[in-house]
């Protein structure tokens, strides 16, 4: 139930299940522990048999992972790391973080910050979307918000607050615990998904790196851009599968810079709580190795 000062009166209930499993795998004296999840709002989604496997193919993918050499390579991000990139990206465009000068974004509604082929969403409206629900923490309804159009920043996400500094309609955007005052935060954030699956885009990227794992996300510089990430991957083989493991690489750059060379969006888009991701390709990303 929510009410407001304002007259607000409503109330809706809702369901949450999600279910996780940790592996530890061991070759010689090679070691690593990972995992998978599934979160959703009807426990009957969720396949545990499904989420054990996945553990266990992305531990076996990383097995024995070491440096592959310094250089040039096209990067596949699978739809799991490309969330983490998502909800990284998407912090730049709540309005309480442009304000307070805690966004490259300020001042660059219109810019171009991306490819052409991205586009990011947040939408509190999806059917059984972990974040969805009927209205905000401020009682106004929740809707579908556009932040950035192929590449071109759109909106921020606001609520009442912010939404006045703004002069602008709140986007139903507010964020709150019961013991809390009201902040801003995302509903669903996904990246609209491409035409493409992931099977057609590693024939194509042979040679390249298929990352299942960014390391440091939460360290890019959210003003300047700057970033430095680890990779857990494999090298993609010549039929267009995964092959050599791969970890201890950095790619070292410009989050824009890395927006902007993303060539393709795979048609896979798979949410991790509310955070949606799909096969994203980064093309001519240098890497330091070996």
């Amino acid at each position: 139930m929510y009410a407001s000062s304002e007259g607000f009166l409503g109330w809706y209930d809702d369901t949450y299940a999600a279910c996780s499993v940790t592996v530890v795998m061991s070759d010689g004296d090679a070691f690593e522990m990972t995992g998978a999840s599934a979160e959703s709002r009807r426990i009957g989604d969720l396949d545990h048999s499904s989420v054990a496997r996945e553990a266990v193919e992305r531990g076996a993918l990383i097995l024995g992972g070491a440096p592959a050499p310094t250089g040039v390579y096209d990067v596949v991000l699978d739809p799991e790391a490309a969330a983490s990139l998502v909800e990284s990206v998407g912090e730049l465009f709540l309005a309480s973080a442009v304000f307070k000068n805690r966004s490259m974004l300020k001042n660059r509604m219109g810019d171009k910050i991306g490819s052409d082929c991205l586009t990011l969403v947040d939408d509190g409206t999806i059917p059984w979307g972990v974040g969805t629900s009927p209205w905000d923490g401020e009682g106004v309804p929740s809707g579908r918000t556009v932040l950035m159009d192929r590449g071109v920043v759109s909106s921020f996400l606001f609520n009442l607050k912010y939404a006045r500094k703004f002069e602008v309609a709140s986007t139903g955007n507010a964020s709150r615990s019961p013991g809390s005052i009201p902040g801003v935060g995302f509903s669903n954030l996904f990246i609209v998904p491409g035409e493409r699956s992931p099977r057609q885009i590693l024939e194509d990227c042979r040679g390249g790196i298929l990352v299942t794992e960014l390391m440091g996300v939460h360290t890019i510089d959210p003003v300047s851009g700057d970033l430095s990430l680890g990779v857990k991957g494999a090298l993609i083989g010549p039929t267009g599968q995964p092959g050599k493991p791969v970890a201890g690489m950095t790619m070292a750059g410009n989050l824009v810079n890395l927006l902007s060379a993303i060539s393709e969006v795979g048609d896979d888009l798979r949410f991790f709580g509310d955070i949606g991701g799909c096969t994203l390709v980064v093309r001519n990303v240098s890497m330091a190795g070996s």
